[in-house]
């Protein structure tokens, strides 16, 4: 469904999940909080 969203919106979804796993990696802060993992982003500018 996903792949389909991106599609229609002319995005490729090679590089878009390239540009997510990078930002995840790199530009993320990884907590452990009671159990649960949480990943958080600053949230960048629309085409950043």
């Amino acid at each position: 469904m996903l792949d389909y969203l991106l599609y229609k919106e002319g995005i490729d979804t090679k590089e878009f999940a390239e540009i997510i796993a990078e930002k995840v990696l790199y530009n993320s802060n990884v907590e452990d909080r009671e159990n649960e993992i949480h990943i958080s982003l600053k949230k960048g500018e629309k085409n950043e």
